[in-house]
């Protein structure tokens, strides 16, 4: 079973076999860090985190996990829907919050 290539906008998008396999494989990883291993999994890739309204916290954690997993996280701020597109072509994952997904009404 693979998630290679997918998107990821709820746990809905998931089977329960495949969020218990994520899940599993999150554990595997944490319990790897606390012993000191942090495999490289994310080397050399991107993700660019494009967010509509500050939200230091999930930023953090983005920049965190792709730093310790190998990777870099590319902070941009609120940019248009339209550069997103076009960032993808250049990174390899784009991550994109906007108000309503945060659950914000306003």
């Amino acid at each position: 079973m693979t998630l290679r290539g997918r998107d990821y906008l709820s746990v809905d998008d998931l089977t329960p076999d495949e969020l218990y396999m994520l899940l599993g494989f999150a554990q595997e990883l944490k319990t790897r860090a606390l012993a000191g291993d942090r495999p490289p999994l994310l080397a050399g890739k991107t993700l660019a985190l494009i967010f509509e309204k500050p939200s230091l916290r999930t930023r953090v954690s983005f920049e965190v996990g792709m730093f310790q997993l190998g990777g870099m996280a590319l902070y941009l701020g609120p940019l248009a829907a339209v550069v997103q597109r076009a960032l993808s072509g250049g990174t390899e994952g784009v991550v994109h919050m906007n108000a309503e997904r945060c659950g914000d009404k306003r």
